[in-house]
């Protein structure tokens, strides 16, 4: 088996208030696995303890790959513009691998009233050839 690098860039503008999500799917008959997700914002959001946003990575709607990375200020803190902000993998092996049955999707969710969110995901996969 050998793996050629793929990357991805989309942008994620998310108003306050308003989850969003995004995916990512291959070619039909190809396996992709993450390798790494990064978030880089076009804009500061501030931290703040009530109102803040949260991006995750998953493979399909449920299986989560990263930890999730709030604007929360306990536990959290701000996005800053132009910033590159790495979100750690937390999944391993075949929960990593995406695929036309399993996309890759990017959630940027709301809580209370949230913060507006805009910026750009950057994904690097290993296309898989068995």
């Amino acid at each position: 088996m050998s793996a050629d690098t793929v990357n991805k860039q989309f942008p994620m503008i998310v108003g306050a208030g308003g989850p969003t999500r995004v995916y990512l799917v291959p070619p039909t008959g190809e396996t992709w696995k993450i390798s790494s997700i990064k978030f880089m914002p076009n804009e500061t959001s501030a931290a703040h303890a009530s109102n803040y946003a949260s991006l995750q990575a998953f493979r399909g709607a449920s299986t989560a790959l990263t930890a999730a990375r709030t604007t929360a200020s306990g536990g959290g803190g701000a996005l800053t513009q132009g910033t590159i902000d790495s979100l750690a993998l937390t999944a391993t092996g075949g929960d990593l691998e995406i695929s036309a049955a399993e996309p890759f999707s990017f959630r940027v969710a709301q809580v209370s009233s949230g913060v507006a969110v805009a910026g750009t995901v950057i994904a690097t996969f290993d296309r898989m050839r068995f």
